[in-house]
C-alpha cells in the first residue's frame, strides 16, 4: 500500500498522526461526506455511511447518481468529522472504484450495515441487510491519496 500524505487542516491547529486517523476512521458511526463531480461538472455531496479497513474507505450504493459520478470520475473528495465540541476530522482525495467480486463485494456492505445498524432485527435493518447481498448493490473502494486533519481536542 502506497503511503498517504497528511497535512494539518489550519495554521495553529493540532493534527492526528497517522495512528490516530486510523483509530477515528475506524471507530464509531460518523457520516462521511462524499464529494463527486456530475456529468455536467457541478459538485455534488452524498452523505453516507462509510467502513475503514487497511487504509481504505468503503461504501456501498445502487447505481445511482453518486454510483454514476464515481465510476465516471474515478476520483473522490471526502470529509468526516464529529459533530460535538471540540471537534476533530479527516478529509482527503481518493481514488475511487467498483469492488467486482461478488463475495467481498456482499461482506463489506454486511459490514458496513452492521457497523451502524449492529445485529438489530429491525425491519429497516432486516431490509438493508438483504439489499448489501443482493445483486443490486455495489461497493465503492477509496484509496485515499491524502488526508487533510485537525483536531481542536488537543487545543483543550
Amino acid at each position: 500500500m502506497s503511503t498517504v500524505r497528511i497535512q494539518i487542516a489550519e495554521q495553529g491547529v493540532l493534527g492526528m498522526t497517522k495512528p490516530e486517523i486510523d483509530t477515528f476512521l475506524g471507530g464509531g458511526t460518523m457520516i462521511m461526506r462524499l464529494a463527486t463531480v456530475d456529468a455536467k461538472g457541478d459538485p455534488v455531496i452524498h452523505p453516507v455511511w462509510y467502513l475503514y479497513e487497511n487504509d481504505r474507505i468503503y461504501l456501498f450504493t445502487g447505481k445511482n447518481r453518486k454510483f454514476d459520478n464515481i465510476v465516471r470520475r474515478g476520483r473522490v473528495y471526502f470529509s468526516i468529522d464529529t459533530d460535538a465540541m471540540p471537534n476533530k476530522g479527516v478529509k482527503g482525495k481518493g481514488k475511487a472504484s467498483v469492488v467486482s467480486e461478488a463475495q467481498r463485494r456482499v461482506s463489506l456492505g454486511e459490514k458496513i450495515v452492521r457497523k451502524y445498524m449492529g445485529d438489530s432485527q429491525t425491519e429497516y435493518a432486516k431490509a438493508l441487510y438483504s439489499y448489501a447481498r443482493g445483486p443490486k448493490s455495489n461497493v465503492i473502494e477509496i484509496a485515499p491519496e491524502y488526508y487533510t486533519v485537525w483536531d481542536y481536542s488537543k487545543l483543550m
